[in-house]
């Protein structure tokens, strides 16, 4: 078995995989990696060959390296650009984090080029792959809980808002109102920026994958979407572990 982390800024996906396609996946809460490191000696099954990590939170990775040594008795893999089976049109890849590196793996790899990744998470990312399959380049923003939490923590009246449907364009009341522009507006802002993207790259039928926690949630509502994807990260990682082990075994 081979276990694929994703390791986000609020919590980390963890997937089990055969090497061929994802058995199963559940998530913790990414502070945890922090507590005492003997809780893990469960955490994944007793017959685990190997793991591959994607980090964001960069404190994290010794951690994990560390907790996995001692428990599991081997050294997991470490995405990085300089390792990634893709190729980039970007000065600096380096300053890319690894999930964005795994999700435009896994478009690319699992559906082609040209693509279009939107990940909605913590942040909202949309990277984009060529006609020519290397990255180009991407958008960050804020994503739907930083909002919520903004509006609230930076106004005395307004309320903090958990998303969910709201059909109509405009509220009667001040939560229906924020609840308008968290539907609305929120995809409204990301079909802008496809579209855009579109136009400026020339694309004409590219793929277009929406992943992460609120993909379910936000991307129905929205009309560029060609593929929903919850697995896309932990799928971009698999690819990733794949090539490596070739890589190492020859």
């Amino acid at each position: 078995m081979i276990v694929l982390i994703d390791i986000g800024n609020t919590n980390t996906h963890i997937g089990l995989s055969n090497g061929k396609k994802i058995i199963k996946r559940f998530e913790i809460q990414t502070a945890r990696w922090f507590n005492d490191k003997s809780e893990y000696r469960n955490l994944f099954p007793q017959k685990i060959e190997s793991a591959i990590i994607a980090s964001v939170v960069p404190k994290s990775i010794p951690r994990v390296v560390s907790i996995i040594k001692s428990n599991y008795n081997f050294s997991p893999f470490i995405l990085k650009y300089s390792n990634a089976p893709i190729k980039f049109n970007y000065p600096h890849p380096k300053t890319l984090g690894a999930d964005r590196i795994a999700n435009c793996i896994a478009a690319l790899h699992i559906y082609g080029a040209p693509s279009i990744v939107v990940d909605f998470g913590t942040a909202v990312t949309i990277d984009i792959i060529n006609a020519d399959g290397l990255f180009e380049g991407g958008v960050i923003l804020p994503g739907i809980n930083l909002m919520t939490a903004y509006l609230s923590e930076k106004t005395a009246l307004l309320p903090e808002v958990k998303l969910r449907n709201f059909k109509k364009p405009y509220g009667k009341n001040t939560e229906q109102a924020i609840l308008a522009g968290l539907n609305t507006g929120f995809s409204g802002m990301i079909d802008t920026i496809i579209k855009t993207v579109m136009s400026e790259m020339n694309f004409k039928k590219p793929f277009i994958i929406a992943t992460g926690s609120y993909a379910e949630k936000i991307a129905k509502q929205m009309r560029f979407f060609t593929h929903r994807d919850k697995n896309l990260t932990l799928m971009g990682l698999l690819v990733a572990y794949n090539n490596l082990k070739n890589l190492s075994e020859k």
